[in-house]
């Protein structure tokens, strides 16, 4: 529940964001276990099998985390953050962004490059939203 809107559990943000946190409970509380493994496709070498989530394929561990499953997560949080803030409880930008930043709002330089170059929802620092480039 958002002020007494009740939060859609099957639209795509709410389960994106359920693997961000997910990856999130995964890196903060590791749990010791034996890793499984496998042969390699050309049988010369032994792979580790990491878990991933279902529908981003983020990976659960650090070791093969990449620079897109950081845009990816960073995408999925504005996207989930803005659709609970201005699409279902619809506050206008300027006063949702205030609400969210406890009435004070404001980004940089370079997270106003970021959003432009990768269509980040900007909604939640006041900004107008961007073009829709990702994913």
């Amino acid at each position: 529940m958002a002020h007494g809107k009740k939060l859609d559990r099957s639209n795509i943000l709410y389960g994106r964001i359920k693997e961000i946190v997910q990856c999130r409970n995964e890196f903060v509380h590791p749990k010791p276990m034996k890793a499984p493994t496998k042969l390699t496709s050309d049988g010369l070498d032994v792979e580790i099998i990491i878990k991933k989530t279902k529908n981003r394929s983020y990976p659960t561990s650090f070791m093969i985390f990449k620079p897109q499953h950081s845009l990816d997560a960073m995408r999925d949080m504005l996207q989930f953050v803005s659709w609970v803030v201005f699409d279902l409880l619809g506050f206008k930008i300027k006063d949702g962004a205030l609400r969210i930043g406890y009435e004070t709002y404001g980004v940089t330089g370079d997270g106003l490059a970021l959003g432009d170059k990768y269509g980040f929802d900007m909604r939640t620092f006041g900004q107008e939203q961007t073009k829709k480039r990702g994913k």
